[in-house]
């Protein structure tokens, strides 16, 4: 059993989406890797298998119940011999910075090459509300170009704070999972930034509905039996050095595929696709590497991984137009998308409505009241929404909004 196959059983048992467990594998094994582990692409440089990964769906699909059975195995992979640093929960960029590094820090590492001993800078941040994480300080922007430029590999990385300065990160290796609404990954994620780089090195994953009804979930014995695999194949991992080849058959599908991702960027007309597309080749090595790693430690890129590298990451480009919706148009586009999907998430569910004080008390930090009134009047004359003013057995009459499926179904049981 392979470490995807064992993540597959550990992370079952659960509401949160499959798609989420699946990249939360491959988070964990982001988090094992370090710069020790590359594929030198020439002229382009070298790529390092390290993740940014962000869960992306409407309030209540378990987006923090995936990413937390993903932080927890980093926890027990972590020993003082196999050691995966992660990041404070809740910390200023300066505060990050001093965290990483500090002489005696837990991120300052170092692997040997060549005869030669390289220092290099590890970390892992795991966020259930990545909006309120790069908020600390009062300077998202800041944070959000922190991470942007210490994305890729680079021998050292000057970070300048107002303490300490400029310090020097050697050879920088972040991993970042985090979990955010789409309203809120559209205001943290402006048209500005959307051609920018931190949405290009984001793989971002969509889901809002729930993968299934779990009112009692156990852990199962092949459960605890497939953490054990996996912990024992994490550890493995980080003894692991060297650089990735192709094989010739994995050189064939992947330069294959190259040039169909060349001219699909060349005829896209989207945007949000444009900037996904630009960087997917790198993001397919990215999850290439993993993905062979899960099964061996040989570090050869062949055939198999490198054609479910280009599915997967494929799979997760389906919905960059549905997360991106509206950026750069009308202001209140992405608040108005987030309560359409705060609307749909609820009627899929009984009562089958939502009341507007709930809508209110989820939305007036990106909307004033009259303002989200307005969007729902303008979502009910386009047949989006339906709103009903509803008598129930009690006698109380309130106006609840429910979706066109669950329209007459509603108004029967009113």
């Amino acid at each position: 059993m392979n470490f995807l196959q064992a993540y597959h059983i550990y992370s079952s048992g659960n509401e949160a989406p499959d798609i989420f467990h699946q990249w939360g594998a491959y988070a964990v094994l982001s988090s094992c890797c370090g710069p020790n582990i590359w594929k030198d692409m020439g002229t382009i440089g070298n790529i390092q298998p390290n993740l940014y990964i962000m869960f992306v769906g409407p309030p209540g699909i378990k987006k923090s119940t995936a990413k937390d059975i993903a932080k927890r195995l980093v926890h027990k992979i972590h020993t003082n011999k196999h050691p995966l640093p992660m990041a404070p929960a809740s910390c200023t960029k300066e505060a990050l910075i001093k965290f990483m590094a500090e002489e005696k820090s837990p991120c300052q590492m170092s692997f040997a090459w060549q005869d030669k001993l390289r220092k290099y800078t590890k970390l892992s941040i795991y966020s259930d509300e990545f909006v309120n994480l790069v908020q600390v300080g009062g300077d998202p922007l800041a944070w959000v170009q922190l991470l942007t430029e210490i994305y890729n590999p680079q021998p050292t990385f000057d970070a300048a704070t107002i303490s300490r300065g400029s310090v020097n990160l050697p050879y920088p290796y972040i991993t970042l999972l985090g979990c955010m609404t789409p309203e809120l990954t559209k205001s943290l994620i402006n048209e500005n930034a959307l051609s920018g780089g931190f949405s290009r090195r984001t793989l971002y994953l969509f889901a809002n509905r729930n993968s299934r009804p779990v009112p009692e979930p156990v852990v199962t014995p092949e459960q605890k039996e497939a953490e054990i695999m996996l912990i024992e194949h994490g550890r493995r991992i980080q003894s692991i050095t060297g650089k990735f080849e192709f094989s010739s058959k994995g050189r064939e599908v992947y330069n294959n595929w190259y040039a169909q991702n060349f001219h699909e960027l060349e005829n896209s007309t989207s945007a949000a696709q444009q900037n996904f597309l630009q960087s997917k080749s790198v993001q397919v090595i990215k999850v290439a590497m993993l993905s062979k790693l899960a099964v061996s430690n040989e570090l050869i890129l062949g055939e198999e991984e490198m054609e479910l590298a280009i599915a997967l990451v494929t799979d997760a480009q389906r919905h960059i137009d549905t997360i991106f919706a509206g950026v750069g148009r009308n202001p209140h586009a992405a608040t108005m998308s987030g309560i359409q999907n705060f609307i749909k998430f609820h009627c899929e569910r009984p009562p089958h409505y939502v009341t507007r004080k709930k809508i209110y008390a989820n939305f007036l930090n990106h909307a004033s009241q009259k303002d989200i009134d307005s969007l729902i009047d303008q979502m009910t004359a386009v047949e989006q929404i339906k709103q009903v003013q509803a008598q129930f057995n009690n006698g109380q009459v309130i106006q609840v909004v429910t979706t066109p499926e669950f329209f007459m179904t509603f108004q029967k049981k009113s």
